[in-house]
């Protein structure tokens, strides 16, 4: 029997195949017809077909098998950032709205009180001068913001 260490490689099937083909074959390098009784070449193109390029495509599947899951576990990794990003600038914010609304209400008891004061010292000058105080009723209303026109238009 012929001793060659790639049929040795193959498995039991194919092994019987290629040694019948050698067996068979007096010229192991040429072969004879078709690429199966091609001895060498045939075993060698056997060992390519059924066993080298399975097994390739077997790691090639499993390399994308493995990308795929490193790109899942980075897409989650980075929702999980994206998650704690959005609740760290929320927590931000709210902070702020709730600090911009306990200084807009200091500046608004700071703003009455010193419109009291201004009244308070409003009423005794006046009556230090004999003049009777009416205090404004309604909401303040700003200056007139055209300058220059009259309120009846012309």
């Amino acid at each position: 029997m012929i001793d060659i260490p790639i049929i040795a490689a193959l498995p039991p099937a194919v092994t019987a195949i290629c040694v019948a083909q050698l067996a068979a074959n007096p010229d192991p390098l040429t072969g004879g017809a078709g690429w199966i009784g091609a001895g060498l070449l045939g075993a060698v193109l056997s060992w390519l077909l059924f066993l080298h390029l399975p097994a390739k495509d077997k790691q090639v599947k499993e390399m994308f098998d493995l990308q795929n899951q490193d790109r899942e576990k980075e897409r989650e990794s980075r929702e999980k950032l994206v998650a704690a990003l959005k609740a760290a600038i929320d927590g931000v914010a709210d902070k702020y709205e709730r600090q911009t609304a306990s200084e807009r209400e200091q500046f608004y008891a700071r703003n009455d009180a010193v419109r009291m004061a201004i009244e308070t010292q409003t009423q005794k000058l006046l009556a230090a001068l004999g003049c009777k105080f009416q205090p404004h009723q309604g909401p303040h209303q700003p200056p007139n913001q055209h300058r220059g026109t009259s309120e009846t238009g012309g």
